[in-house]
């Protein structure tokens, strides 16, 4: 049996779902809005001292080594790509306050439209397998227009391509990394970025979009199909990360999601938060 046997698709299961998580990571990427007046689109980022912390030195194709400045004008090096694939493993979300500086206060509980403290968010992981890194990966944003696009993503990539392929595999318990996801900024018609404005007024923003093949469920599954190796690799994933699927990303419990809503301020220059 070849790795892209698609028969191994019909029998392969774990024992975990594919629900919201409500932690821990590995290597952590970030989606970077694009320039309206240099007409680039949005990118994917990782800093380079983040990889060496890891102990990584380079990663593979798509990604190109860059020099990133800010608007700041700091400047940060790290690996770069407009365009990638990730293999989903599963999200979790919690309510935040993003400062002035940037810093975070995570909230428990859910906030709505008349009770959303000034500078109102939602912080996104996203666990995930991608292209040119073989070990585990968090997709992290804390800004609403990616928060919601990974959201909005994930959720129609469950209906419109691990559903349809558990239904016609007949195996409901295909996992959510079975298949490969392509995400970059979202285009026209004539394939320039399309930039959206912002509830806080604030610069144009280049949303990421999850894109999958046009064709029967068949035709897909076949084009997106990880193989069977990263079947097990996702697998073993899941298992070391557990912790991530127990826990808020502020390290609470997920329990205290369903508490009344009162605000837990977290140290701004946690590691974890710096700068992004």
């Amino acid at each position: 049996m070849s790795d892209q046997d698609l028969s191994y698709l019909d029998s392969f299961s774990t024992q975990y779902d594919d629900g919201f998580a409500q932690g821990d990571g590995s290597l952590r990427i970030n989606w970077y809005n694009g320039a309206p007046m240099l007409r680039t689109p949005g990118a994917f980022f990782v800093t380079k001292r983040r990889m060496e912390a890891l102990g990584v030195e380079a990663l593979g194709s798509p990604w190109r080594e860059v020099t990133r400045v800010f608007a700041s004008g700091e400047e940060e090096d790290g690996w770069e790509t407009a365009k990638l694939r990730i293999s989903p493993i599963g999200v979790r979300t919690q309510d935040c306050a993003v400062k002035t500086d940037g810093g975070l206060e995570f909230l428990t509980g859910r906030y709505t439209k008349e009770n959303r403290p000034p500078g109102w968010s939602i912080y996104v992981e996203l666990m995930c397998m991608i292209e040119g890194f073989s070990g585990p990966v968090k997709w992290s944003a804390k800004r609403i227009k990616t928060s919601m696009a990974i959201i909005n993503g994930w959720r129609a990539y469950r209906k419109e391509i691990l559903d349809e392929a558990r239904r016609a595999r007949k195996n409901p318990r295909i996992p959510a990394w079975a298949f490969w996801v392509t995400v970059s900024s979202a285009v026209d018609a004539k394939g320039k970025p399309v930039y959206e404005d912002t509830s806080e007024g604030g610069p144009k923003v280049t949303p990421p979009m999850w894109q999958w093949p046009v064709g029967t469920t068949e035709q897909r599954i076949a084009a997106m199909y990880v193989g069977a190796s990263l079947l097990h690799q996702g697998r073993d994933i899941r298992e070391s990360f557990d912790t991530f699927f127990t826990t808020n990303i502020d390290g609470t419990p997920t329990d205290a999601a369903s508490a009344k809503s009162t605000s837990t301020p977290v140290s701004a220059t946690a590691p974890e938060l710096d700068s992004f």
